[in-house]
């Protein structure tokens, strides 16, 4: 029969692709237009961290399915376990900060006050 971190390891690799798809589906839409994505993102805030979060959660189960793999496999083959495992770890870090990074920073510009003008100086008119 098979182990718990088999299954553990095989549910991983199969949850992290539905858990990006759920993301992707409640993340707002990110579009080229600076302004309307402002407005999109304020106005769907919580929707932009609840997809966050589960893409977050999908990169943890892809990494810790990844790491299982190159387990399973490393009595055979160690050295392609270790540059597979590598890979797909980093790999998916990468895919992630890609999306990530740009929408924080969206967010950061979006709920960042404006700053006020100081009023200009009264003229003294003698």
């Amino acid at each position: 029969m098979f182990t718990k971190s088999t299954i553990a390891g095989a549910a991983a690799l199969l949850a992290a692709p539905v858990v990006v798809i759920a993301a992707v589906l409640i993340q707002p839409t990110l579009s080229g237009d600076a302004s309307t994505q402002v407005t999109a993102l304020t106005s769907h805030r919580q929707a932009m961290i609840t997809g966050m979060t589960l893409s977050i959660i999908a990169l943890v189960l892809l990494i810790a399915g990844t790491l299982w793999l190159a387990l399973a496999l490393a009595p055979q083959a160690p050295r392609l376990a270790v540059a597979g495992a590598v890979l797909g770890v980093f790999g998916a870090l990468a895919v992630l900060l890609a999306g990530f990074l740009p929408a924080v920073r969206t967010l950061r510009t979006a709920t960042r006050p404006h700053p006020v003008a100081e009023p200009a100086p009264a003229i003294a008119v003698s």
